[in-house]
């Protein structure tokens, strides 16, 4: 954990922090003190007073220490210049590309599945006597149709005479056809700035 910096409170909200605070104990030193508006300057100890909360008393403002040199009696204030540099980009047309698309045809042959059902009616013939009603059956693609008739005897019964017995057949054939698909390519054209200007 580290600790914190002693803080030095001037006049007209000057404040800063003691940046080497071991030299507060030296007879007649000075320290460094960074100032909250950007500037570091020497101060002497015998100016700085220290409070009760810790902290430090300089008799100044901001403008005194923005001088190049504030001397007095017991202290030489010798501020800390620090050089910054600005650094910026500028963009620079240095050329462009110009993209050209082109369209191109292709003819090529699709082979297009088709697929027609037909029907078959068979009638197959039956003679039979029956005691109820015959339900429509499924005997593989083949539907199967009863078809009934009551005749007299001496009880009524259900006699089979034919079934109707419909396949469907699956064919399938193939065509072929031709369609146009179009493909695209990109060109790249470079574009000097000489070109750009005139």
């Amino acid at each position: 954990m580290t600790e914190e910096l002693p803080i030095v409170i001037g006049k007209r909200g000057l404040r800063g922090k003691i940046e080497n605070p071991q030299e507060l104990n030296r007879q007649g030193g000075s320290v460094a003190v960074r100032f909250e508006h950007g500037q570091t300057a020497y101060v002497s100890t015998d100016l700085l007073e220290k409070r009760a909360d810790g902290n430090y008393y300089l008799p100044l403002t901001v403008d005194q220490l923005k001088s190049t040199t504030t001397q007095t009696e017991k202290l030489i204030v010798i501020p800390v210049m620090e050089e910054e540099i600005s650094v910026s980009k500028q963009e620079r047309l240095r050329g462009r590309i110009r993209v050209t698309k082109k369209v191109h045809e292709e003819e090529r042959v699709v082979d297009l599945p088709t697929i027609e059902e037909e029907i078959q009616v068979n009638r197959v013939a039956r003679d039979m006597i029956v005691d109820q009603p015959v339900d429509i059956r499924r005997e593989g693609d083949t539907t199967i149709i009863p078809v009934m008739e009551e005749v007299l005897v001496v009880e009524k019964r259900y006699r089979l005479k034919e079934e109707i017995h419909i396949t469907k057949q699956r064919k399938e054939t193939h065509r072929s056809e031709q369609h146009m698909l179009q493909k695209e390519e990109v060109l790249v054209e470079r574009i000097e700035e000489k070109d750009i200007h005139g």
